[in-house]
This record gives C-alpha cells, sequence and structure tokens, in this order.
C-alpha cells in the first residue's frame, strides 16, 4: 500500500543524473537501476493510466527530468501517453483543478512546458499556455495576493502551491523570453513568501565594522 510509481519515478531520475556525475566502477550500475525503473514503469503502463491526477504529475515531472538527461525514447513515447491523459482530465474540469488543485495545476502546466521545450509539440504549448493565463487570473495586482475560489472565509495556501506558482513564473519566463511578469513575482515573493513566515528567518548582516561583513555577505 505504500509503494508510489511517482517515488520510483524520482529515483529512476537521480539514479541517471548521479550515473554522470560518478566516474569509477559502479557508474553503470546506477544507470542499469535507472533504466530498470523505467521498464518497470513500461509494464506497469496500464495500472499507472488509474492513479490519481496528483500522483500522475509527480511521475510526468519525474519522467520529464528523466528525458531532458537521457533523450531515451521510449520514456518520451511513455510521458506523450501520460500528459495525454493529463490533459485529457484537465480540460474535463479547468476550473475545478485551477481552483481546488493549485499546486497541482502549476506542475501540470510545468510539465507541458517541458515537455514542449524537449519536443516542439505544439499541443502541449497549447495547454503550457491556457494553463498560464488562467493561473495568472488568481493574482489580484491591487492588493499583491493570489485568490482562489474557497468556501471559507480565510483562503489557505501551502507552501508547496507559493513555490511552485512562483516557479511557473519563472520558467514561463525563461521558456518565452518575458518579463512582463516580474512585477507578479516580486510580488508574490515579498507578501506571500517572506512575510508568510514560510522562510523561517534571514541570518543578520554584521555590523560595518565586524571583519565578516564582506565575507559571503552582500
Amino acid at each position: 500500500n505504500k509503494f508510489k510509481f511517482s517515488d520510483q519515478a524520482f529515483m529512476m531520475a537521480a539514479y541517471f543524473k548521479y550515473s554522470s556525475y560518478h566516474k569509477g566502477e559502479h557508474e553503470h550500475e546506477y544507470e542499469k537501476f535507472s533504466l530498470d525503473i523505467l521498464d518497470m514503469l513500461i509494464q506497469y503502463k496500464e495500472e499507472i493510466y488509474n492513479v490519481s491526477f496528483e500522483e500522475l504529475n509527480k511521475i510526468c515531472l519525474a519522467l520529464n527530468v528523466f528525458y531532458k538527461y537521457s533523450g531515451i525514447q521510449k520514456c518520451q513515447n511513455l510521458l506523450i501517453d501520460f500528459l495525454d491523459l493529463l490533459i485529457e482530465q484537465y480540460n474535463a474540469k479547468p476550473s475545478l483543478i485551477i481552483n481546488a488543485k493549485l499546486d497541482y495545476s502549476c506542475m501540470l502546466f510545468m510539465n507541458c512546458t517541458l515537455m514542449y521545450n524537449n519536443t516542439s509539440m505544439h499541443k502541449f504549448k497549447d495547454t503550457s499556455d491556457d494553463l498560464f493565463k488562467k493561473l495568472t487570473k488568481l493574482y489580484d495586482n491591487e492588493r499583491g495576493i493570489l485568490l482562489k475560489e474557497s468556501a471559507d472565509k480565510e483562503i489557505i495556501y501551502t507552501s508547496d502551491e507559493l513555490m511552485l506558482y512562483v516557479y511557473s513564473l519563472i520558467l514561463y519566463s525563461d521558456s518565452n523570453n518575458a518579463t512582463d511578469n516580474s512585477n507578479i513575482l516580486q510580488d508574490i515573493f515579498k507578501n506571500q513568501i517572506l512575510d508568510s513566515g514560510i522562510v523561517l528567518s534571514w541570518p543578520d548582516s554584521p555590523s560595518l565594522d565586524n571583519i565578516e561583513h564582506y565575507r559571503n555577505f552582500s
């Protein structure tokens, strides 16, 4: 019951990447173990079709990372199958997914953007653009906060939602050479991340007469 395909998929990506760093007698063992996990995911593809939207999103993110470093065709084929299913589920109830699953909406945006960057398939670009428009509409420019539908008076965000939202904005800027969302990024970082207490503390800057002032500080 504790087995998760997404855990295995992230291990697969990590071991493959590590094999490129570790130049020694066991280098190929790490790569072989990683490829064994890929074969396992392919073998159990039918079972993975039935996992939750959240779990499939995580699997796709791990496959995207793995494909970026490996370029293995059968990984791309598997990723296209799974992403097609995710997009189908998103298109069936886009408003519900955007509002109730903000972190996974951001993750789907990331998956589609990374997939388009790796394959230039426009269907993934179309979905990522649609998601980005909906995600940016959640930002209230006047109040400098994110808004999402909630039955409660107080809207609560998790750190995953905020950080994935920020990373989505960064990824969009990098992928489209855009700077028009820089103000949103700065506002969210200041008002939602720093002021929220997600970052527990910053080290105090040394005083001007302290010898540590110019060591690893700016």
